[in-house]
């Protein structure tokens, strides 16, 4: 399909999109965010208009015409993307029409024969795929943007949206609110999480395989619209791979590793293993993380599984390696980063790109079908979107994903989130565990600061600080108090200055209104007393 290409004058993109979100339906955006890259973090994609969508429901596969109001089943999912896509990497260009979305990762159990358990369903869709008949591309490296449309008409009615964008200001940055309900649990306790990891080691030793990587599902309670998290996730953790699909099911993707990128005849995948804080008691890491043996070996094994995967829809002896772990630093942790590169078959299609590459190696395990039952065995619940494949793909032939393993998905009322690491020999349960709690650390942060409950903890926590502080100068003054008794022999339990105590704080109770129940007032004071009684039984020796 040929597109027409024109420029914009959007430069800012993300203020457009909160714009465009408003006045069109089943958008999207893709963007670039962090340290502008060339090469991974360059292309921003907003997907304006859309044409149709593919979506999978209760294992059925729903394609939806939205100019003619109709939704069909589909037998081949595949078949329709190979349509959308055409011929895979034959065009130089970025700027294409094409279709923006996700490919859950159990959307494997189409493309491998695989013995399943069968887990706790996801519940959204394995694959909502969106085709655009108009999107906005934005060059960060030439801070330009150019429109890219079917036809007139769909390019016409951009100019339209950008003109309108311009002359109404109050769209911009304006949103809804909203509201975490509550903490953010997980679907696991620390034990069943470390009982997971050692069982797999097991397996490990076994020979079942190399490495695996586990994976675990948090989740929490919210109301209100989800582009607000995106909004301040955008600030606090910006990665290469961010984005915002405002489809039926809403989802956030805050990505740093590229999966598979496809132009020119070529395929990349740029896979991220070893992780850690980047400054740990004020030591830089980068060093550290470059010398772990553990790590590197981590790296190297799906480094070598990636040169497999990509060696089947590749030109015999074309496969290459640029870069083997090295550093890539992402906010707040430095990652290991291999980059495998290879030529591509000619006229190769997208179902033979996903049939010998999907799902990614840096998240399943080697060898890869093997660590992908265990995983299945492991797990409690699917992981759909997570770990799965996020991205663009172009209706000429120009693809570009990432892996989703920084991802925050949702429902009507509910939204989860997932984190996990690679297992190999000498991994430790309780390392991995906290390995788990740091790559979710920010996640959770980010999503803690719309909690409902989150001004009034505050104040708790200032006044649980200050009762704190009150108890240490009262327990101060008892030991004084202890050490008189001790020199004059007074003896240190006091019955009637214990009663006194009580009856005043239960009278100031009442006096002043404060509202308190007596039977915890009595069990407070008993229990500060009973202590002050333990410190001057010591003799005011503490």
């Amino acid at each position: 399909m040929e597109n027409i290409i024109e420029n914009s004058l959007i430069t800012n993109v993300f203020d457009f999109y909160s714009y465009i979100k408003k006045v069109c339906i089943n958008t999207a955006i893709l963007e670039s965010l962090g340290d502008i890259d060339a090469e991974t973090a360059r292309y921003s994609f907003l997907g304006v208009i859309a044409k149709e969508e593919l979506c999978e429901q209760d294992g059925e596969f729903l394609l939806t015409k939205f100019d003619e109001k109709e939704v069909e089943t589909i037998d081949n999912w595949l078949a329709l993307l190979d349509d959308w896509c055409g011929p895979i990497g034959i065009n130089d260009t970025v700027f294409q029409t094409g279709a923006i979305g996700y490919i859950g990762y159990e959307m494997y159990k189409y493309l491998e024969k695989i013995t399943v358990v069968g887990n706790v369903k996801s519940p959204v869709s394995q694959v909502r795929l969106v085709k655009y008949s108009l999107i906005l591309i934005y060059d960060r490296v030439e801070n330009k943007s150019f429109w890219v449309a079917d036809d007139e008409t769909y390019l016409n009615q951009g100019k339209l949206y950008e003109s309108e964008y311009f002359n109404h200001v109050e769209y911009q940055n304006s949103d809804d609110n909203f509201f975490m309900l509550g903490d953010i649990e997980a679907d696991f306790t620390q034990k069943q999480y470390m009982d997971s990891i050692s069982k797999c080691i097991q397996y490990i030793h076994q020979g079942d395989m190399l490495q695996s990587n586990i994976t675990m599902r948090f989740h929490g309670k919210y109301v209100g619209n989800p582009f607000k998290v995106y909004s301040r996730m955008r600030e606090t953790t910006p990665n290469p791979y961010f984005a915002y699909f405002d489809f039926e099911e809403k989802m956030i993707s805050t990505s740093p590793e590229s999966f598979i990128r496809m132009s020119k005849g070529m395929i990349q995948s740029r896979p991220i293993k070893g992780t850690v804080r980047c400054v740990i008691n004020g030591v830089d890491q980068a060093d550290f993380l470059q010398k772990s043996r553990k790590n590197c070996a981590e790296n190297t094994m799906i480094a070598d599984l990636i040169r497999n995967d990509i060696g089947r829809v590749c030109r015999i002896g074309s496969v290459r390696v640029p870069a083997l772990c090295k550093i890539k630093k992402c906010n707040n942790l430095y990652h290991l980063e291999t980059v495998v590169e290879g030529d591509l078959k000619e006229n190769i299609m997208m179902s033979e790109i996903l049939r010998g590459n999907f799902p990614g190696g840096s998240i399943t395990g080697a060898p890869k079908i093997r660590s992908m039952e265990i995983i299945d065995e492991l797990e409690f619940t699917e992981r759909g979107p997570y770990t799965g494949m996020v991205g663009f793909w172009g209706n000429s032939g120009y693809v570009n994903t990432s892996i989703g393993i920084r991802i925050v998905y949702f429902d009507r009322e509910s939204f989860y989130i997932h984190a996990g690491g690679g297992i190999v020999a000498k991994s430790d349960p309780v390392d991995e565990y906290n390995e788990l709690m740091l790559k979710i650390e920010k996640m959770i942060s980010s999503m803690n600061e719309f909690n409902v409950l989150k001004l009034l903890r505050n104040e708790i926590d200032k006044l649980n600080i200050e009762i704190i502080r009150k108890l240490s100068e009262r327990t101060e003054l008892i030991r004084k108090v202890s050490s008189v008794k001790f020199k004059y022999g007074i003896p240190a339990n006091q019955p009637d200055r214990v009663r006194s105590i009580l009856d005043r704080m239960k009278k100031i109770n009442d006096t002043e209104n404060l509202g308190l129940d007596e039977e915890f007032i009595e069990k407070l004071f008993t229990l500060i007393i009973d202590e002050s009684v333990r410190i001057e039984e010591l003799g005011g020796r503490q």
